[in-house]
């Protein structure tokens, strides 16, 4: 390399050096100095302006009244679930009425079989078989007779 040019890159060190001793200092200033405070003239002040009264009236109607509204919905949903929670029961109830009645008739049927074989001990195959007989009737019973299927006729005929 020239000495020229290593004259040249001597010289930008030497900024650079100044140059980051100037920002350091910039820094001190601006920590020492704080801005001063102004207060803002209402002429130049650039805030919201003020509600009116009948803004501020209608704004606490519209609250009271969404208040209002608020609580009427709060009301029909707790009394939903109330409807909710007792359909629910009911549906309970009647679900296990059911499980206690076929228990009782299960058990009914046992009590006849045993009932019959009362000097041995009833075989658990011919019980079942049975257990199965008396339930395939009741099912046919409780089933109602299919209605016939009616042919509707047109009201129009296209030709």
């Amino acid at each position: 390399m020239s000495e020229e040019n290593l004259e040249a890159l001597d010289m930008i060190d030497t900024v650079e050096e100044k140059d980051e001793g100037d920002k350091e200092e910039e820094d001190d200033k601006s920590i020492e100095a704080p801005k001063p405070y102004r207060k803002t003239d209402p002429a130049t002040d650039k805030r919201k302006k003020p509600r009116s009264p009948a803004q501020i009236a209608a704004f606490e109607k519209a609250r009271a009244k969404r208040e209002i509204n608020r609580k009427a919905r709060a009301k029909i949903k707790d009394e939903e679930q109330k409807v909710k929670k007792k359909q629910l029961e009911e549906k309970i109830v009647k679900t296990a009425v059911r499980a206690k009645k076929r228990q009782v008739i299960k058990e009914k049927i046992i009590d006849e079989v045993i009932s019959s074989d009362s000097d041995s001990e009833p075989d658990i195959q011919a019980v079942k078989k049975y257990v199965r007989k008396k339930q395939a009737k009741k099912v046919k019973h409780s089933q109602p007779a299919p209605e016939p299927v009616q042919e509707s006729v047109p009201q129009f005929i296209f030709r």
